[in-house]
C-alpha cells in the first residue's frame, strides 16, 4: 500500500507573512479556508481583480490587497505563498521564484508544484485535527472532516483544559509525569462499561469503575442511558463550578448529578471513596445523593469486575 510521507505541522500563521496570488474563486476559497482556521493570520493578496466576497472577507480580517499583476518583489519577507491564478505560466513562475528564495509555496490543484497541501481541518476549541490524502482526493478529505466534526464531542475542549490543570499538580520528572498522565487517561480508550445507578425513594446513588472515574475526572462529564424503545432515560455525572459538594436535577428524562469541580479534579488520584450530600429541594423535601467508586464484590458474581477498585477487605 502506498504510504503518505507528508509530515504534519501546525503553523502560527499570526506570526508569519502569507501571500495569495490571484483574486478569483480559488483565491477566495483558500482565503476563507485559512481565515476560518486562523482568523488572525497575516495575509496579503495580489491580483488585477477581486471578487466581491473576497473583498468583504479581506476587509473584515484586515488583509492587505494589492491591485495589479504578480511581480517577484511581492515575495519580499514572505514565509508562505499560495498561487491560485487561472494562468499556469503565472503559477509556475510563482513556484520557481519561491523555490529560489526558499519560500514554501502551494500552487492550487497542481500537486507537483506544491511544498505543502491545505488539508481538511476540524477545530473544537483547543483541539485541532488536520486531514491529508496526500493531494490525491480533496473530496475525501472534506468527507473525513465532516465525519470527525460529528464524532468528536463538543466538550472535548473541557478534557484538554482539565488535563492541563491536572498536569500542573503532578510531581516528578518528565518520564514520571508522562507515565501518570498515561495511566490517568487510559480509561478514555478502554471499552466503555456501565456506570451504575440506584434509585430508592428520595435517594440516588452512582457507582463508577476505575476507567469511568478516570474519564469523568479528565473530561468533567460521564453519562449513560437506557433505551426503552419509545423513550430514553439518561443519567449524568457532571463537574460544575460553584457547586456545594453534590446537587441534582431531573430534566428532559435525564438525571444529572453535579459534583464540585474542585473535588472532581483530584478524585481519581485520591483515596477518597466517594461523596455524600443531602440536598433540600424547593418543596422542603430532602434528596440524598451519593457518588462513589465501585469496588470488587466479595460475594461470588458473574459480573465482570476487572475494572472495579480492589476491595480493601479482600
Amino acid at each position: 500500500m502506498e504510504q503518505n510521507e507528508l509530515y504534519p505541522v501546525f503553523l502560527k500563521v499570526s506570526q508569519l507573512h502569507i501571500l495569495i496570488v490571484g483574486g478569483g474563486n480559488v483565491a477566495e476559497e483558500k482565503l476563507t479556508f485559512l481565515l476560518k482556521s486562523s482568523p488572525n493570520a497575516q495575509v496579503e493578496m495580489i491580483s488585477p481583480m477581486y471578487r466581491k466576497g473576497t473583498i468583504e472577507l479581506a476587509e473584515k480580517h484586515h488583509v492587505k490587497m494589492h491591485k495589479g499583476r504578480y511581480k517577484k518583489r511581492f515575495l519580499r519577507k514572505k514565509h508562505l505563498v499560495i498561487a491560485t491564478t487561472e494562468f499556469p505560466e503565472v503559477n509556475e513562475q510563482v513556484y520557481a521564484d519561491c523555490r529560489k528564495r526558499s519560500i514554501l509555496v502551494n500552487v492550487a490543484d497542481n500537486p507537483p508544484f506544491c511544498d505543502f497541501y491545505m488539508g481538511g481541518i476540524v477545530t473544537k476549541g483547543n483541539v485541532k485535527v488536520a486531514i491529508s490524502t496526500n493531494g490525491k482526493s480533496p473530496t475525501t478529505a472534506k468527507r473525513l472532516r465532516q465525519f470527525f466534526e460529528d464524532v468528536i464531542p463538543e466538550n472535548i475542549d473541557d478534557l484538554v483544559k482539565n488535563l492541563n490543570e491536572y498536569r500542573k499538580t503532578i510531581k516528578g520528572d518528565f518520564e514520571e509525569k508522562v507515565e501518570t498522565l498515561n495511566e490517568f487517561t487510559k480509561g478514555l480508550v478502554q471499552k466503555k462499561k456501565r456506570m451504575k445507578i440506584r434509585i430508592r425513594g428520595n435517594s440516588i446513588r452512582y457507582r463508577l469503575t476505575k476507567s469511568e472515574v478516570e474519564t469523568f475526572c479528565a473530561t468533567g462529564r460521564y453519562e449513560e442511558s437506557t433505551n426503552f424503545g419509545n423513550s430514553v432515560f439518561t443519567y449524568v455525572l457532571e463537574a460544575k463550578e460553584a457547586t456545594a459538594v453534590l446537587d441534582a436535577e431531573f430534566k428532559d428524562n435525564t438525571i444529572t448529578l453535579f459534583m464540585s469541580k474542585e473535588m472532581s479534579v483530584g478524585w481519581y488520584a485520591s483515596n477518597e471513596i466517594g461523596f455524600r450530600h443531602t440536598s433540600v429541594r424547593a418543596d422542603n423535601s430532602e434528596l440524598s445523593l451519593l457518588v462513589e467508586k465501585d469496588f470488587v464484590c466479595m460475594d461470588e458474581t458473574i459480573e465482570d469486575q476487572s475494572d472495579n477498585y480492589p476491595n480493601p477487605k479482600a
